[in-house]
């Protein structure tokens, strides 16, 4: 996915996001009918070992990654852990239970995820789903806000935003 500079995509293209393929993660309750297993317990197997990935990119330049790291089968939560260039970790986003109530019913409240700087565990930015209409809902639409906090840096900013993205494409997103 890439963003352009302007209105349209005549702009110089200023982030470009890559999502790395991995075998989708799949839900607990799946497991509830035995014949299933055989189709999906090989897929948690490989989904187990690597989750989503976005490499952010300014120009031709990796300027981070965001990671979803796959969790123990029963566990559920969300979380996604952003890296600089190096590889550091910088900032870590929830971890939000699958079983919040804006995750369940997602037109009676908002689902806020805090971001917190990893070095001093305090938190310096959130990422909301707001509260979906019945329209919105039927339509499989998605709304969401970034508020970047106390976060000044435009490269940490854009690391953000696609963990904002990376989180809307495996968690909220209706299919």
């Amino acid at each position: 996915m890439n963003i352009h500079q302007g209105s349209d995509k005549t702009g110089a293209t200023k982030l470009s996001f890559e999502k790395k393929f991995v075998c989708p993660m799949l839900p607990w309750p799946v497991l509830l009918h035995v014949p299933a297993w055989f189709i999906f317990c090989p897929w948690m197997a490989m989904a187990s070992k690597v989750g989503p990935q976005f490499v952010v990119r300014s120009g031709s330049s990796v300027i981070g990654t965001v990671t979803d790291p796959p969790g123990p089968l029963f566990c559920c939560k969300a979380n996604s852990i952003i890296s600089d260039a190096s590889g550091n970790k910088i900032l870590e986003c929830g971890p939000n239970s699958l079983c919040d109530y804006g995750m369940c019913c997602p037109c009676m409240a908002d689902e806020v995820v805090p971001i917190f700087a990893v070095d001093s565990h305090t938190q310096v930015a959130t990422i909301t789903r707001k509260a979906l209409s019945c329209e919105e809902m039927f339509g499989k639409m998605n709304r969401f806000t970034v508020n970047f906090g106390t976060i000044a840096d435009p490269e940490t900013r854009a690391l953000i935003f696609a963990a904002a993205m990376l989180f809307d494409l495996t968690y909220w997103e209706q299919k």
